[in-house]
Formats: structure tokens, sequence, C-alpha cells
């Protein structure tokens, strides 16, 4: 089988229709005055937004949100009509942007240019617990991970959640 290189151009192009909504997942840590991103997931959900939202409010009465003075996770979805405003939000502004929090990312991707190939395995769980085709395009930075620096440990910000 030869494995066929597709931007996520492509994917929008070819299938994009079919998407409702945008599933966003992120963890920031406070560092120098501003929320910086340290990693996020963003993908297409076939839910329609209420959906996303509900099963997010969900999940939020069942387990406490993580906020502290410099770790947070936030989940949010999006109608998939404002895909290209998050595109231009994280190329060209650097931001990924919730309702009341906005993220600075350490690099300004361009989406809709990165490619990969479609495989049948994620390293990111589905919502609905189904095994779906996933283009899983990583923008890593390299180095040391922020959440790894002596003057935050990620394990040390968890233990005080409890």
């Amino acid at each position: 089988m030869n494995d066929v290189r597709h931007t996520v151009t492509d994917l929008v192009a070819a299938v994009g229709n079919t998407f409702r909504a945008i599933d966003i997942r992120a963890v920031s840590i406070f560092e120098m005055d501003v929320w910086t991103n340290v990693m996020a997931v963003v993908r297409f959900s076939y839910e329609d937004l209420e959906t996303a939202e509900a099963r997010f409010a969900a999940r939020a009465e069942r387990y406490p949100a993580v906020r502290t003075e410099t770790l947070r996770i936030d989940a949010a979805a999006r109608p998939s009509s404002e895909w290209s405003n998050l595109v231009s939000e994280v190329k060209d502004e650097g931001i990924l942007r919730f309702k009341d929090f906005d993220s600075k990312l350490r690099q300004n991707p361009d989406i809709c240019n990165a490619g990969g190939f479609i495989r049948t395995y994620s390293e990111i769980r589905s919502f609905d617990g189904r095994e779906w085709p996933a283009l899983t395009i990583d923008f890593n930075l390299g180095g040391m991970s922020p959440l790894a620096r002596g003057e935050f440990t990620f394990h040390k910000e968890i233990a005080l959640l409890g």
C-alpha cells in the first residue's frame, strides 16, 4: 500500500462538509505574566455544537476543572463554520482562543498547509470510543517541554490538586 501525504486543506476539501464542530483541548501554564500553551489538540467532530458543548459540560460536572495559579486545562467546542477564524488566530495572532481565555502559542503554525498521512491509529483518544481514521499533525518544537522545566513541574502542580 502506498501512502499519500495529505494536507489539512486536502482533508477539509474532501470531507469538511461532514464536520459540524471543532473540538479544542489545551494545557497552558502561566509564565512571564502570560498563559502559554504547552499542549493542544484541535480536531473536527461530527457532533453539532450543542451536543459537543453538552459533552464538555457533563465532563465538567463529573471531574473538577484544572485551574491553579500556574496550570490550567481547557476544553471547548466551536462551530465548524469558524474554522477559517481559528486558522487565522493560530497562524496570524499566535493564540488559541476560548470563550473567556486566550492561550499564547509558542509558535504560529500554518495548520492548513501542514500535512501527514491518514492512519487508523492515533495517539489521541477519540471522544466517542470509536477508532476513526485520523490525519494527525504534530507541531513539536523539540527540546525540553515547559511542563518539565525546573521552575515548573507538572507533577508538582497535579499533586497540589489532590
